[in-house]
């Protein structure tokens, strides 16, 4: 089969984790034998306003993969929606003609996010005859925090798709009350990177180690992390806290961790390639996010697939993950709560089997099942 991916968003030099499980999941399609090619017209943020590669059509190979990439600065254009949609379509539509030039076939397009990949990917396949998927992600569904021009977007999305997937149950819910729509939303998670993987850990000779990773933006609720494990463990030098992650709010953060006389036992790791997030899952004992809200939250299967019992909040995504068997569930932006389930994590530690946590994650969100899922839906789409 050939697949035409268009992510609304995907790795770059300036922003390496920007859409990295888009990548992901295309490697892990090529591997399951279908030719797969990636557009990647996305608009860069600040980090990336002079990568040396905006405004050049290019081409190269990504472990199997074909990239197509004609990537431009954002400038504000998020802000001003249709003219950002016109603006992706038009290099979306270009780019398009040269894979076809190039002698390319595609059998179905599958985007990432309505906004502004779905939309634009619908245009392209109604134009050429292709059946369309779009898997939605955004936080702004979940909040329902859209415009009534972005409802309208993802109305007609919701119309032109063959197929429309939500990551999440909580996301499917949302999109649903947004839009009033009948049509039958499937639901197939977010998959986990073979990368992430269970490795046995010598506890009775470590400190114990909570550890988080997340953008330091308001809604991943650090500060709030921060406060309940101070609650529960300040003086106990032998229990320590990492965070992993960039972003907005590190001097804040660092300045709270000072105040509460906290240095000793509260780590600002900053930002973390893969390779290294995996490593600091592998070697923690807990991981905990208190996120006020996720679609889906990938960071708790990339920790599950180490074998960590997690904590986190039912958030809209994490309830769907999370169960008695692999950690703790708390209210959002309950301080007590969360403090409690930090000392229940470190009281019942030796209650958690870290193998079949992993084994289980696997099973559920590894590449295989993943991709077979949507193996059918694609086959099926065809067929339709």
């Amino acid at each position: 089969m050939n697949i035409l991916i268009i992510p609304s968003w995907y790795p770059s030099k300036s922003n390496p984790l920007s859409g990295s499980f888009f990548r992901e999941q295309a490697i892990s399609l090529h591997k399951a034998g279908h030719k797969v090619i990636v557009v990647n017209v996305s608009f860069q943020d600040r980090r990336g306003y002079f990568d040396v590669d905006n405004f050049k059509l290019k081409k190269f190979y990504d472990e199997g993969v074909i990239v197509y990439s004609y990537t431009i600065p954002a400038f504000g254009l998020g802000r001003a929606k249709r003219l950002m949609i016109s603006n992706f379509y038009k290099r979306l539509n270009r780019v398009y003609r040269k894979i076809v030039e190039d002698g390319e076939q595609v059998d179905i397009i599958h985007a990432h996010s309505y906004m502004p990949a779905g939309y634009c990917a619908c245009k392209i396949g109604e134009m050429n005859n292709i059946p369309v998927v779009i898997t939605e992600h955004s936080s702004k569904i979940i909040n329902k925090d859209l415009s009534p021009i972005e409802v309208n977007y993802l109305k007609k999305c919701l119309e032109m798709a063959e197929c429309f997937i939500c990551v999440g149950d909580g996301l499917k819910q949302s999109v649903i009350e947004l839009t009033g729509t009948n049509k039958k939303i499937e639901v197939v998670p977010n998959m986990v990177s073979s990368l992430f993987q269970y490795k046995e850990k010598n506890r009775h000779l470590d400190d114990f180690i909570f550890c988080s990773v997340g953008n330091l933006i308001g809604r991943k609720r650090f500060g709030l992390t921060i406060n309940a494990f101070t609650k529960s463990f300040k003086g106990n030098g032998n229990i320590k806290l990492q965070i992993i992650g960039g972003g907005s709010l590190y001097n804040e953060l660092k300045e709270q961790i000072d105040n509460l006389g906290m240095n000793e036992q509260i780590f600002l790791l900053g930002e973390m390639d893969r390779e290294k997030v995996k490593h600091q899952l592998q070697a923690c004992d807990t991981f905990v996010l208190a996120s006020a809200n996720e679609t889906f939250g990938v960071v708790y299967i990339e920790a599950l697939a180490c074998g960590k019992p997690v904590i986190g909040t039912r958030n809209g995504g994490a309830e769907w993950i999370i169960n008695e068997d692999n950690g703790v569930l708390v209210d959002v932006d309950n301080e007590v709560q969360l403090a409690d389930a930090m000392l229940k994590m470190v009281n019942n530690y030796n209650d958690y089997h870290k193998n079949e946590i992993s084994r289980a994650t696997i099973s559920q969100y590894g590449e295989k099942p993943v991709t077979s899922r949507l193996n059918l839906i694609y086959e099926r789409c065809i067929k339709e």
